[in-house]
């Protein structure tokens, strides 16, 4: 799926390029194992996926982002410290490789799945009622955001500083949010760490976070699966972060998922099985 690498003449950019494909191949792993068909641009030119590396050592000018089902990212993202710097200039509370993959693999879904739905259908209603308008002016929002600033209380109703800057950022957040939880659940569970093993309590998420807008067709066995995916994560997620203080680290996950979050993230879960062939609950 690579149209373009750096240099691997530089040793430098071998040993960063491996944690790329690294992280790369996590991303495809989750969003397959979702049932999410991933054809390459050489596949299917319109809507197939490709990537291109870039260093900014050789282009300056190079940004992470996605265009027409191209994802580029930042070679030098794979340097902790350039991106532990940039996370701290930006005032993230979390900032990771795998993260920044996730997150244009929103960017790349919407493209492929939402923005082709006409402005009445379910679908497109749905993502406006959980995630706004999104046809609000993206360069002058982001302009305001880097300016100005997230909103106060913007914790309440989202889940980074980020996704307060456009519904678009809003929808990558949020997805990329839904695939962390799924890719951490996995991964506990296969490795044998089980909720009910854990001396924690669960926490008691309020039964309208798992409800879909009233424009889609409405499921309560779907809606509780999700709930008791949410608080199987809350649990585990609260036991990574008291595993990651006993030895001196910052916490794992610096997140809170409030009422409104949980209801974005249950329309991702929606749409991750409309777009995939089965989901693992």
């Amino acid at each position: 799926m690579n149209q373009l690498v750096p240099d691997l003449s530089w040793d430098r950019n071998r040993f960063l390029w491996g944690r790329m494909e690294t992280a790369k191949r996590r991303l495809i792993y989750t969003l397959l194992g979702l049932g999410i068909p991933l054809p390459s641009k050489s596949e299917e030119p319109q809507t197939g996926l490709s990537f291109e590396i870039v260093s900014t050592v050789l282009n300056p000018s190079v940004t992470t982002g996605h265009l027409n089902g191209v994802i580029t990212v930042n070679l030098e993202e794979a340097d902790d410290t350039y991106r532990q710097i940039n996370r701290q200039q930006l005032g993230e509370n979390s900032r990771t490789l795998l993260g920044h993959f996730r997150h244009e693999s929103a960017h790349y879904l919407w493209g492929r799945f939402l923005s082709s739905l006409d402005w009445g259908d379910p679908g497109r209603v749905a993502f406006r009622e959980r995630f706004g308008n999104e046809w609000l002016d993206y360069g002058v929002a982001l302009g305001s955001h880097y300016r100005l600033g997230a909103p106060r209380g913007w914790e309440q109703r989202f889940i980074s500083a980020y996704a307060a800057s456009h519904p678009w950022e809003d929808w990558a957040e949020t997805w990329a949010h839904y695939l962390q939880m799924i890719d951490g659940l996995e991964t506990c569970e296969a490795m044998g760490i089980q909720v009910k093993n854990l001396n924690l309590p669960l926490v008691v998420t309020p039964s309208e976070a798992g409800f879909l807008p009233g424009c889609l067709p409405q499921s309560p066995s779907d809606d509780d699966a999700f709930l008791a995916m949410l608080q199987r994560w809350t649990c585990l997620s609260r036991a990574l972060n008291e595993i990651a203080s006993s030895s001196g680290e910052p916490i794992l996950y610096p997140f809170v998922v409030s009422t409104t979050v949980a209801q974005k993230l249950r329309l991702a879960h929606f749409f991750a099985v409309l777009w995939g062939t089965r989901t693992r609950l």
